[in-house]
């Protein structure tokens, strides 16, 4: 079992999110506080310091973390969950004072089948919303906004949960996240059953994606990194 406080220290946002969140102020207060730790976040660490400091927890050996290095091009993003009916007027002005631009949002094809796992039906219409910037190394960064529609009241718990937060690795190309796949088969964490054990395909925008959790010991919570190869790779 992973040592919760090397996982805490390795993706902080995913133990502050919740708390943001679902804590006082009013909601643009709220998202831009997350956005403003977000982006620290992108400023401080690279795919390969992610990598090592989660070596152990995943069972990653030196080669295999060296077999990982052709497939995978930095940090594309962050992701978490937002209350269910956040509105695009309310994420631009948040865009705008954080510095970052907002890049519309296209219908979720996979993590909605998550939700609609968790909700007891199919899946729940949910959009993705993308604000770009740039680090402090002046690479393109992107946070990415699930915005499920769905009842405050049913999302909350999942924001506590952490339900939906994650790190994506930018992955050079569709056979990369198939050998990304082959790699990870025999480490010490899982793919999320909604995916049936393989990448999956987002027609809308012609991207691949693999989520890879690992089960945190305390409360539930899970570490997922999304491996995801898209034409543009932003």
């Amino acid at each position: 079992m992973p040592n919760q406080q090397c996982i805490q220290q390795t993706l902080a946002p995913a133990f502050q999110f919740g708390s943001l969140l679902l804590g006082t102020g009013s909601l643009d207060e709220r998202i831009g506080a997350c956005i403003t730790l977000t982006m620290e976040f992108l400023d401080a660490k690279t795919e390969w310091t992610l990598l090592e400091s989660l070596s152990a927890p995943l069972g990653l050996t030196v080669e295999r973390r060296q077999s990982l290095a052709p497939a995978i091009d930095g940090i594309s993003h962050v992701g978490f969950l937002l209350p269910g009916g956040t509105d695009e007027d309310a994420l631009s002005r948040i865009a705008q004072t954080a510095g970052l631009e907002l890049a519309g949002s296209i219908p979720s094809r996979v993590f909605c089948m998550e939700l609609g796992g968790l909700a007891g039906r199919e899946s729940v219409d949910t959009r993705i919303f993308r604000m770009h910037g740039t680090n402090a190394e002046g690479r393109r960064v992107g946070i990415e906004l699930f915005v499920p529609e769905a009842e405050p009241l049913l999302v909350a718990p999942w924001i506590a949960a952490g339900i939906g937060t994650h790190v994506g690795l930018r992955v050079v190309s569709r056979d990369a996240v198939g050998r990304i796949h082959r790699t990870l088969a025999s480490c010490e964490g899982f793919i999320p059953s909604f995916m049936q054990g393989q990448p999956k395909e987002n027609a809308t925008e012609g991207s691949t994606v693999l989520y890879y959790d690992l089960p945190l010991p305390q409360g539930g919570r899970k570490l997922r990194l999304e491996f995801c190869h898209s034409p543009g790779n932003t």
